[in-house]
């Protein structure tokens, strides 16, 4: 009875202990005499039936049997049947998607696509890495113990379960990791940290579980985390104020990185995670602790040894031609990442394809340089000369407080415009161990606002005010941003130190430091009508014409102006 009191609920049937009711669509001819819920008593349903079965049986003239009828009709029980089969409805979509969840076959729009992680074979070694030869000296004891497992128990030693991998974008770290694999000689299981988000709490931690697994029968083995701080971020961050996915995932690798730390009989599993990530800041600072990741390591930009040791990896296979300067290359590309020279190299071999060229040259190499540095060159735009005459002006305005200044290297000045939208470029490379060493001086910064506020005022001082074009907007903006570093992020004067106001000395800043540029441009006017006359004449000149032009033609320098 209780069941059937249930069902008549979902159905919509009412019972009041002693009937059932049945709703009545209004729109019937029985809902036209009254609205009241049709009234239906089993006791006197049977009565009727009976009554008419007789009724029957006498009827001699009746050739088809009459079934007998309940006190309801088609347009009664249709509202029965819609909620029945609403109910099936709903009930059947949702043990499809239990279905599909349980199996690990995602909705589309609901679930990511589920990536069966694998181990891979490995051919990558240490000769196809360059420019890190730092971090290879890190990492060998970890292939050793890949190799020989045995030696370390034998001294008692414990290998670092964990290496994180840091450092900017496209410095190699995915090809480290797969080189240690490649050396070792053991499966290689890599994956992503985005790869283990979902939209249900579980399914992160259940991949997690599934790639530990199998690493596990395949030990001694490499398990490779990419963008790691993708689930591996600081914990209870969510607006909610719970444990959302990330959280329930980060907690399971916690587990995994610590529970394959033995085995049944005791015994050490050779398993080694290795994780990258560009923004260590953010990670948890669980996962960061001794016994998890034990080694950090950060993978720097190449300094000029290791591009000109990157460029010859990615040159291998091409065939290339003698007069190609690679120094010059090297030169130019300062701060530059391994995935950046390997781009160029590319670029220089799509090229060379494109003009049905058998071998790649210098001149295919220096095009892809300038197609990463400021788009493809635009040289068959004619441009009317009152723009050529501005661009040069104010592209010699940027070398010359640069080189009167002897602030880095103006290693090209070009008025060809490019695709990116600019009219022109002064190509300038930083100190090298500067860079590297990565203290910069308030003189240098100081500098570097006096090169950006040099094409402005050299537009000013040779047209006038009033003949200034829009051309600086984008070195005013990062000069003004460049100013708000010095003050609030690296507190360069003194006044900060007894409640200085940033917003209001910004402008007095940039104020200064124009004054001082103006000055300093002012008295070598001659020099920026020589480089606008030359850069007229060449639309492009290389570093030994700019030195070479500006030691010939330079003034004795007022240090006061500087």
């Amino acid at each position: 009875m209780r069941k059937l009191f249930i069902l008549g609920l979902l159905c919509g049937i009412k019972y009041n202990g002693e009937a059932f009711y049945l709703p009545t669509p209004l729109k019937t001819k029985s809902s036209i005499k009254t609205n009241k819920l049709t009234k239906f008593i089993p006791e006197k349903y049977e009565e009727t039936k009976a009554l008419n079965i007789l009724t029957t049986q006498r009827s001699s003239k009746t050739t088809s049997l009459q079934m007998a009828q309940p006190p309801f009709d088609l347009e009664t029980i249709t509202p029965i049947i819609i909620n029945f089969v609403m109910l099936f409805s709903i009930y059947s979509l949702l043990s499809f998607i239990i279905w599909r969840f349980s199996s690990g076959n995602n909705l589309p729009g609901m679930f990511n696509k589920k990536k069966e992680v694998d181990a891979e074979t490995i051919n990558v070694k240490f000769e196809d890495v360059a420019g890190c030869d730092y971090v290879k000296t890190e990492v060998e004891d970890i292939i050793e113990y890949l190799r020989n497992p045995d030696k370390f128990k034998n001294l008692g030693a414990k290998v670092p379960r964990g290496i994180l991998l840091n450092g900017p974008p496209g410095t190699g770290k995915t090809l480290l990791a797969k080189a240690i694999a490649g050396e070792a000689k053991v499966p290689f299981f890599a994956s992503d940290g985005s790869s283990f988000i979902q939209m249900y709490v579980g399914v992160g931690s259940m991949r997690i579980r599934e790639l530990f697994d199998k690493a596990r029968k395949s030990a001694p083995a490499i398990v490779f985390i990419d963008e790691i701080d993708a689930i591996g971020g600081k914990r209870g961050m969510n607006i909610n104020g719970g444990n959302d996915e990330r959280d329930q995932t980060l907690n399971q690798l916690l587990i995994e990185m610590d529970g394959f730390s033995s085995n049944l009989h005791g015994e050490s599993e050779a398993v080694i995670v290795v994780a990258s990530t560009n923004r260590i800041d953010i990670l948890d600072e669980a996962l960061l602790r001794a016994g998890r990741f034990d080694r950090k390591i950060y993978v720097k930009k190449p300094d000029s040894k290791g591009r000109r040791e990157i460029l010859k990896v990615h040159s291998k296979g091409k065939p290339l031609s003698d007069d190609i300067d690679f120094d010059a290359v090297v030169a130019q590309t300062t701060g530059y990442t391994g995935a950046d020279l390997a781009t160029i190299m590319n670029e220089a071999a799509i090229l060379a394809m494109r003009q049905n060229a058998t071998i790649i040259n210098n001149e295919h190499v220096s095009e892809a340089l300038d197609k990463t540095l400021i788009g493809i060159s635009l040289k068959d735009k004619v441009n009317p000369e009152i723009v050529d005459d501005i661009v040069s002006i104010h592209e010699a305005g940027h070398a010359l407080v640069a080189l009167l200044l002897n602030h880095n290297t103006v290693t090209r000045i070009s008025i060809i415009a490019s695709s990116n939208g600019a009219g022109g470029f002064t190509l300038l490379s930083p100190d090298e161990n500067t860079l590297d060493v990565g203290l910069v001086s308030k003189t240098y910064i100081l500098n570097e606002l006096k090169v950006l506020l040099g094409g402005r005022i050299a537009e000013e001082i040779i047209f006038g005010k009033d003949l200034v074009t829009t051309g600086a907007s984008n070195d005013l903006a990062r000069a003004k941003q460049l100013v708000e570093q010095y003050l609030v992020d690296f507190c360069m004067e003194d006044e900060q130190l007894f409640g200085y106001d940033f917003e209001k000395n910004i402008p007095l800043v940039l104020q200064e430091y124009y004054k001082k540029t103006y000055d300093l441009l002012n008295e070598n006017k001659h020099l920026l009508e020589i480089f606008s006359k030359a850069l007229k004449e060449k639309k492009i000149l290389y570093k030994d014409e700019i030195y070479k032009l500006f030691n010939d033609n330079k003034l004795v320098i007022d240090t006061n102006l500087v």
